[in-house]
Protein backbone atom coordinates (compact mmCIF):
# COMPACT_ATOMS: atom_id res chain seq x y z
CA UNK A 1 0.00 0.00 0.00
CA UNK A 2 1.25 3.51 -0.79
CA UNK A 3 -0.14 7.04 -0.49
CA UNK A 4 -0.57 9.02 -3.70
CA UNK A 5 2.31 11.46 -3.17
CA UNK A 6 4.83 8.58 -2.94
CA UNK A 7 3.47 6.60 -5.89
CA UNK A 8 5.99 7.81 -8.49
CA UNK A 9 8.98 6.90 -6.31
CA UNK A 10 7.58 3.46 -5.53
CA UNK A 11 6.89 2.65 -9.19
CA UNK A 12 10.37 3.79 -10.21
CA UNK A 13 11.75 1.29 -7.71
CA UNK A 14 9.88 -1.47 -9.56
CA UNK A 15 7.23 -2.01 -6.88
CA UNK A 16 3.56 -2.32 -7.90
CA UNK A 17 1.51 -1.54 -4.78
CA UNK A 18 -1.63 -3.54 -3.99
CA UNK A 19 -3.52 -0.36 -3.24
CA UNK A 20 -3.01 3.40 -3.50
CA UNK A 21 -4.62 5.53 -0.79
CA UNK A 22 -5.59 8.98 -2.01
CA UNK A 23 -5.41 11.03 1.17
CA UNK A 24 -5.78 14.34 -0.69
CA UNK A 25 -8.88 14.63 -2.89
CA UNK A 26 -7.18 17.52 -4.68
CA UNK A 27 -4.04 15.55 -5.52
CA UNK A 28 -2.23 17.45 -8.31
CA UNK A 29 -1.67 15.98 -11.77
CA UNK A 30 2.09 15.93 -11.20
CA UNK A 31 1.61 12.97 -8.84
CA UNK A 32 0.41 10.84 -11.75
CA UNK A 33 1.81 12.29 -15.00
CA UNK A 34 3.18 9.64 -17.37
CA UNK A 35 2.39 6.83 -14.94
CA UNK A 36 0.58 3.63 -15.85
CA UNK A 37 -1.93 3.20 -13.02
CA UNK A 38 -4.57 1.23 -14.91
CA UNK A 39 -3.92 -1.95 -12.93
CA UNK A 40 -3.96 -0.34 -9.49
CA UNK A 41 -6.75 -0.29 -6.93
CA UNK A 42 -7.43 3.07 -5.35
CA UNK A 43 -8.85 3.94 -1.97
CA UNK A 44 -10.66 7.19 -2.79
CA UNK A 45 -12.93 9.78 -1.25
CA UNK A 46 -16.18 10.65 -3.04
CA UNK A 47 -14.73 14.04 -3.99
CA UNK A 48 -11.45 12.68 -5.32
CA UNK A 49 -10.58 14.33 -8.62
CA UNK A 50 -12.17 12.68 -11.69
CA UNK A 51 -8.74 12.27 -13.33
CA UNK A 52 -7.78 9.71 -10.69
CA UNK A 53 -11.05 7.81 -10.92
CA UNK A 54 -10.90 7.63 -14.73
CA UNK A 55 -7.45 6.02 -14.79
CA UNK A 56 -7.53 3.50 -11.95
CA UNK A 57 -8.62 -0.13 -12.31
CA UNK A 58 -10.71 -0.35 -9.18
CA UNK A 59 -12.25 2.27 -6.94
CA UNK A 60 -12.75 1.68 -3.24
CA UNK A 61 -14.55 4.52 -1.54
CA UNK A 62 -14.30 5.69 2.02
CA UNK A 63 -16.52 8.14 3.83
CA UNK A 64 -15.51 10.81 6.33
CA UNK A 65 -11.98 10.57 7.65
CA UNK A 66 -9.94 7.86 6.02
CA UNK A 67 -8.31 6.52 9.19
CA UNK A 68 -11.69 5.08 10.22
CA UNK A 69 -12.03 3.01 7.07
CA UNK A 70 -8.59 1.97 5.84
CA UNK A 71 -8.31 -1.26 7.77
CA UNK A 72 -11.84 -2.34 6.90
CA UNK A 73 -11.34 -1.46 3.21
CA UNK A 74 -8.11 -3.42 3.01
CA UNK A 75 -9.62 -6.47 4.70
CA UNK A 76 -12.61 -6.40 2.34
CA UNK A 77 -10.68 -5.89 -0.88
CA UNK A 78 -7.39 -7.73 -0.46
CA UNK A 79 -6.89 -11.48 -0.58
CA UNK A 80 -5.02 -11.50 2.70
CA UNK A 81 -5.70 -9.86 6.07
CA UNK A 82 -3.99 -6.56 6.71
CA UNK A 83 -2.63 -5.52 10.11
CA UNK A 84 -4.21 -2.55 11.87
CA UNK A 85 -2.87 0.76 10.59
CA UNK A 86 -3.20 3.47 13.25
CA UNK A 87 -2.56 6.34 10.86
CA UNK A 88 -4.19 9.44 9.48
CA UNK A 89 -6.37 12.22 10.80
CA UNK A 90 -6.63 12.72 14.54
CA UNK A 91 -4.28 9.83 15.36
CA UNK A 92 -1.33 11.15 13.36
CA UNK A 93 -2.05 14.70 14.50
CA UNK A 94 -1.66 13.56 18.08
CA UNK A 95 1.57 11.74 17.26
CA UNK A 96 3.01 14.89 15.71
CA UNK A 97 1.93 16.86 18.78
CA UNK A 98 4.02 14.49 20.89
CA UNK A 99 7.04 14.74 18.61
CA UNK A 100 6.70 18.51 18.32
CA UNK A 101 6.63 18.79 22.10
CA UNK A 102 9.80 16.71 22.45
CA UNK A 103 11.48 18.79 19.71
CA UNK A 104 10.69 22.06 21.50
CA UNK A 105 12.01 20.67 24.75
CA UNK A 106 15.18 18.98 23.52
CA UNK A 107 16.22 21.31 20.68
CA UNK A 108 14.69 24.68 21.56
CA UNK A 109 15.13 24.33 25.32
CA UNK A 110 11.49 24.96 26.30
CA UNK A 111 10.48 23.33 29.58
CA UNK A 112 7.08 21.60 29.49
CA UNK A 113 6.06 23.08 26.09
CA UNK A 114 2.49 24.31 25.76
CA UNK A 115 0.57 22.49 23.01
CA UNK A 116 -2.38 24.10 21.24
CA UNK A 117 -4.77 22.83 18.57
CA UNK A 118 -5.22 25.35 15.73
CA UNK A 119 -8.91 26.09 15.42
CA UNK A 120 -11.46 28.78 14.57
CA UNK A 121 -12.23 29.41 18.24
CA UNK A 122 -11.01 28.59 21.73
CA UNK A 123 -14.12 26.64 22.80
CA UNK A 124 -13.75 22.86 23.02
CA UNK A 125 -16.66 22.16 20.66
CA UNK A 126 -15.25 24.31 17.84
CA UNK A 127 -14.03 22.90 14.52
CA UNK A 128 -14.72 19.96 12.27
CA UNK A 129 -14.92 16.34 13.35
CA UNK A 130 -11.15 16.09 12.86
CA UNK A 131 -10.43 18.91 15.32
CA UNK A 132 -12.97 17.68 17.85
CA UNK A 133 -11.58 14.13 17.89
CA UNK A 134 -8.00 15.42 18.02
CA UNK A 135 -8.95 17.66 20.94
CA UNK A 136 -10.21 14.65 22.89
CA UNK A 137 -7.03 12.68 22.26
CA UNK A 138 -4.76 15.59 23.22
CA UNK A 139 -6.82 16.30 26.32
CA UNK A 140 -6.21 12.74 27.53
CA UNK A 141 -2.50 12.72 26.65
CA UNK A 142 0.48 13.37 28.91
CA UNK A 143 1.26 16.58 27.01
CA UNK A 144 0.82 20.10 28.38
CA UNK A 145 -2.25 20.64 26.21
CA UNK A 146 -3.79 24.10 26.70
CA UNK A 147 -6.75 23.67 24.34
CA UNK A 148 -7.69 25.28 21.06
CA UNK A 149 -5.69 28.26 19.82
CA UNK A 150 -6.73 30.75 17.15
CA UNK A 151 -4.27 31.66 14.42
CA UNK A 152 -3.70 35.21 15.69
CA UNK A 153 -2.83 33.95 19.17
CA UNK A 154 -0.60 31.19 17.83
CA UNK A 155 1.40 33.82 15.94
CA UNK A 156 1.74 35.82 19.18
CA UNK A 157 3.36 32.84 20.93
CA UNK A 158 0.46 31.76 23.12
CA UNK A 159 1.61 28.14 22.66
CA UNK A 160 4.93 26.49 21.87
CA UNK A 161 3.55 23.72 19.63
CA UNK A 162 0.73 24.29 17.13
CA UNK A 163 -1.11 21.12 16.05
CA UNK A 164 -3.07 21.11 12.80
CA UNK A 165 -3.65 19.14 9.60
CA UNK A 166 -1.24 19.58 6.68
CA UNK A 167 -3.54 21.67 4.50
CA UNK A 168 -4.45 24.19 7.20
CA UNK A 169 -0.90 24.26 8.52
CA UNK A 170 0.55 25.04 5.11
CA UNK A 171 -1.79 28.02 4.73
CA UNK A 172 -0.98 29.24 8.25
CA UNK A 173 2.80 29.01 7.76
CA UNK A 174 2.78 30.76 4.39
CA UNK A 175 0.53 33.50 5.74
CA UNK A 176 2.94 34.13 8.61
CA UNK A 177 5.88 34.07 6.20
CA UNK A 178 4.14 36.55 3.91
CA UNK A 179 3.30 38.88 6.79
CA UNK A 180 6.93 38.81 7.88
CA UNK A 181 8.10 39.84 4.44
CA UNK A 182 5.41 42.52 4.28
CA UNK A 183 6.46 44.01 7.63
CA UNK A 184 10.13 43.97 6.65
CA UNK A 185 9.41 45.74 3.34
CA UNK A 186 7.11 48.25 5.05
CA UNK A 187 9.69 49.18 7.70
CA UNK A 188 12.36 49.58 5.05
CA UNK A 189 10.09 51.88 3.04
CA UNK A 190 9.26 53.98 6.11
CA UNK A 191 12.82 54.34 7.40
CA UNK A 192 14.29 55.26 4.02
CA UNK A 193 11.61 57.80 3.10
CA UNK A 194 13.71 60.91 3.84
CA UNK A 195 16.72 62.16 5.76
CA UNK A 196 14.80 62.41 9.04
CA UNK A 197 13.56 58.82 8.92
CA UNK A 198 17.03 57.60 7.94
CA UNK A 199 18.49 59.28 11.02
CA UNK A 200 15.76 57.68 13.12
CA UNK A 201 16.61 54.30 11.64
CA UNK A 202 20.19 54.64 12.86
CA UNK A 203 18.98 54.68 16.49
CA UNK A 204 16.66 51.72 16.07
CA UNK A 205 18.79 49.58 13.74
CA UNK A 206 19.94 47.20 16.49
CA UNK A 207 16.37 46.31 17.41
CA UNK A 208 15.37 45.99 13.76
CA UNK A 209 18.23 43.57 13.14
CA UNK A 210 17.19 41.46 16.14
CA UNK A 211 13.64 41.19 14.82
CA UNK A 212 14.92 40.40 11.33
CA UNK A 213 17.14 37.65 12.74
CA UNK A 214 14.18 36.07 14.56
CA UNK A 215 12.25 35.92 11.28
CA UNK A 216 15.16 34.67 9.16
CA UNK A 217 14.72 30.98 8.22
CA UNK A 218 18.49 30.69 7.79
CA UNK A 219 18.94 31.01 11.56
CA UNK A 220 17.02 27.73 11.97
CA UNK A 221 18.59 26.05 8.96
CA UNK A 222 15.92 23.49 8.23
CA UNK A 223 12.81 21.70 9.42
CA UNK A 224 13.10 18.22 10.94
CA UNK A 225 11.08 15.40 9.37
CA UNK A 226 9.53 14.04 12.54
CA UNK A 227 8.76 10.34 12.77
CA UNK A 228 11.88 9.03 11.04
CA UNK A 229 14.22 6.49 12.63
CA UNK A 230 17.22 8.77 12.06
CA UNK A 231 17.53 12.57 12.10
CA UNK A 232 16.46 14.09 8.76
CA UNK A 233 16.56 17.88 8.24
CA UNK A 234 14.85 19.49 5.25
CA UNK A 235 16.60 22.69 4.20
CA UNK A 236 14.98 25.45 2.15
CA UNK A 237 15.57 25.22 -1.60
CA UNK A 238 17.28 28.63 -1.58
CA UNK A 239 19.50 27.90 1.43
CA UNK A 240 22.89 29.60 1.58
CA UNK A 241 25.99 28.77 3.66
CA UNK A 242 24.46 30.13 6.88
CA UNK A 243 21.29 28.06 6.47
CA UNK A 244 23.24 24.87 5.76
CA UNK A 245 25.50 25.49 8.74
CA UNK A 246 22.49 25.74 11.05
CA UNK A 247 20.86 22.70 9.45
CA UNK A 248 23.98 20.69 10.24
CA UNK A 249 23.96 22.12 13.77
CA UNK A 250 20.37 20.94 14.24
CA UNK A 251 21.24 17.44 13.03
CA UNK A 252 24.16 17.38 15.48
CA UNK A 253 21.88 18.47 18.33
CA UNK A 254 19.36 15.75 17.40
CA UNK A 255 22.01 13.08 17.81
CA UNK A 256 23.72 14.46 20.92
CA UNK A 257 20.44 15.07 22.77
CA UNK A 258 18.98 11.69 21.82
CA UNK A 259 15.81 13.29 20.44
CA UNK A 260 14.60 10.26 18.44
CA UNK A 261 14.75 7.94 21.45
CA UNK A 262 12.88 10.48 23.58
CA UNK A 263 10.17 10.79 20.93
CA UNK A 264 9.75 7.03 20.85
CA UNK A 265 9.49 6.96 24.65
CA UNK A 266 6.84 9.69 24.87
CA UNK A 267 4.90 8.23 21.92
CA UNK A 268 4.83 4.89 23.72
CA UNK A 269 3.50 6.56 26.88
CA UNK A 270 0.68 8.15 24.89
CA UNK A 271 -0.35 5.05 22.92
CA UNK A 272 -0.45 2.41 25.65
CA UNK A 273 -3.77 0.60 25.79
Amino acid sequence: MVVDAALRTVLRAGVRPDMVCTIDPESPDRFFENLDVTDLAWCCNRITRPWVLEHCAKRVYYYGFFEKRWNQILDENMEYPFPDIPSGGCVSATAFAVMGSVYMNKIMGVDNPKVGLLNVGAEEEKGRELEQETYALLKNSTLNFTGNVEARNAALGEVDVVVTDGFTGNIYLKTVEGMGKFMKASLKKIFFRNLGTKIGAMFTMKGIKEISKQMDYRETGGSPLLGTAKPVLKAHGSSDALAFKNAVRQAKDFVERNVIAEMEKVLSENTEG
